[in-house]
């Protein structure tokens, strides 16, 4: 006959047994997995297998944009365990936004995060294993070289061409492949570009069509059914060229184009357009938008009724000095990415970020916007000694024009409206030898005797209005006779 004990003492073992087992059963069973286990249904899959995740894993992706398809993009690249995406983005979260832009929440809108941010932020939770690097940066011909070293793939998460032509131009500069894709109404299309093999996007198109003549979204919308489709196709061709780099004739060279209201899906053969076209790219080696022979200052916002307004050169400012010179202009918020204002005196709003870029909201005219970004911004400057000067107010007797004084081969030239409107002097340092001095020098700038040009009258003064950031109290200066070509003297009003 049993022991009832040992019947209690039995149970009593194996209920602690199996509440110990269940209790640590998912940490036991994540420790023990491999490294590459997570991936196990993607390995599954013919076209990829272990040794194809083994290039997803050791492959780097820079995504240029992060809205409606650089969130497809960003999250399929994540969650297929690419080694290291780098996301760069120019633009912040807005309740607009949310539609379609599946990374961001109502939260990214009410702290005013920018998209590159917002997005690490929730794909680090997806998958730590990846190496996520976000950059909040407009891509321009400056910084596209230095965004792409290193890269195995470029994304194409944009919306205008002209940041697209630039991608095509450092694609074949480099040898690294990028896929072309867009996305209006309810249609996409999609063509990867693989340098020396297939066609690039000037073959296809040699120049962007004309302003007007193409919809755009905010003339025809966007649907985010299609930009799901149209990103996951983009998603998928992204997969194919990293696990097969090596084969780069196994990449379909085709023109996808797609209709998600009318359900058409239509695929143009381009394998002979590199062959037949001459393309000055490809054939001569050109590079207009590389080179910034077709860059602009200002670029309107597709669907943002919105201007981005860029500095003529890239700087840094104090975005709290910022926002504390922006308090009587109207309602400022802050943070460590950004500063924005809503304009008292109007229905504008501008954002400003690190790097001198601005948004200006509520307008889609480039003269409004630069004209509110000088009046706001007017003069960043790094330190007293190195600063560029912009959004100057003179007299109608005399405008400057392409002003700056930033160190070494500094360049000021002035024209003289009621002597000689067609007369420019050009005075060129080789560096500022005397600094601003306490707070605002009594010398602006001095160059050798030997550049200086001859003395000329000229029948003008000057009042000028400049908004400096971190210095207050000192932006009003007067100059009432000159016979230099160039104020050396300024005194306070």
């Amino acid at each position: 006959m049993v022991n009832p004990a040992w019947l209690l003492a039995a149970a009593e073992v194996s209920t602690r047994y199996v509440s110990v087992f269940f209790v640590n059963r998912r940490p036991h069973t994540l420790h023990a997995m491999s490294p590459l286990s997570r991936y196990q249904k993607q390995m599954l899959f013919h076209g990829i297998g272990q040794q194809g995740q083994i290039r997803l894993r050791d492959s780097r992706v820079l995504l240029i944009g992060c809205g409606a398809l650089g969130c497809v993009l960003a999250d399929s690249m994540v969650r297929a365990g690419i080694g290291q995406l780098r996301i760069v983005d120019r633009d912040f979260v807005e309740l607009t936004n949310l539609q379609r832009q599946s990374l961001y929440t109502e939260s990214d809108v009410g702290q005013h995060l920018p998209k590159a941010i917002a997005a690490v932020e929730r794909l680090r939770a997806v998958n730590s294993e990846v190496e996520l690097e976000p950059i909040v940066a407009d891509v321009d011909f400056r910084n596209i070289r230095g965004l792409a070293e290193g890269a195995d793939l470029i994304l194409d998460g944009t919306d205008n061409f002209e940041i697209r032509y630039l991608i095509n131009d450092v694609s074949l500069e480099s040898g690294i492949p990028w896929i072309f894709t867009g996305c209006t109404g309810s249609h996409g299309q999609m063509m990867p570009v693989i340098p020396g093999h297939s066609a690039c996007l000037r073959c296809l198109m040699p120049s962007p069509p004309p302003t007007g003549s193409t919809e755009t979204c905010d003339t025809a919308g966007v649907l985010g059914p299609a930009i799901g489709v149209i990103a996951s196709l983009q998603a998928a061709m992204a997969l194919r060229i990293l696990t097969h780099s090596d084969q780069p004739d196994k990449i379909p060279q085709k023109l996808t184009i797609i209709d998600v209201w009318d359900l058409s899906f239509r695929q143009l053969d381009v394998s002979g357009l590199r062959d037949s076209s001459t393309c000055p790219a490809c054939r001569s080696g050109e590079r207009l938008w590389l080179n910034g022979h077709q860059s602009s200052g200002s670029t309107i916002l597709c669907g943002r009724n919105a201007v981005q307004v860029v500095p003529p050169d890239r700087i840094q400012i104090s975005l709290h000095e910022l926002s504390l010179r922006l308090q009587p202009s109207g309602a400022v918020t802050s943070n460590a990415f950004l500063v924005r204002v809503a304009l008292a005196d109007s229905d504008l709003e501008i954002t400003v970020f690190p790097d001198g870029r601005a948004i200006v909201k509520g307008t889609e005219d480039p003269g409004i916007a630069r004209a509110v970004y000088a009046r706001l911004i007017g003069v960043w400057t790094t330190s007293r000694a190195n600063m560029l000067i912009c959004g100057l107010a003179f007299s109608r007797h005399l405008w400057f024009e392409n002003s700056s004084i930033c160190g070494r081969n500094s360049v000021l030239s002035f024209r003289g409206a009621e002597t000689n409107p067609a007369t420019r002097v050009s005075l060129i340092t080789d560096r500022v030898k005397h600094q601003w001095k306490r707070r605002m020098g009594r010398t602006l700038c001095a160059a050798p005797d030997t550049e200086r040009p001859a003395p000329r009258r000229i029948p003008w003064s000057v009042e000028l209005t400049t908004n400096f950031i971190g210095a207050t109290g000192w932006n009003r200066w007067r100059r009432t006779s000159v016979e230099e070509p160039f104020p050396s003297k300024m005194v306070r009003r």
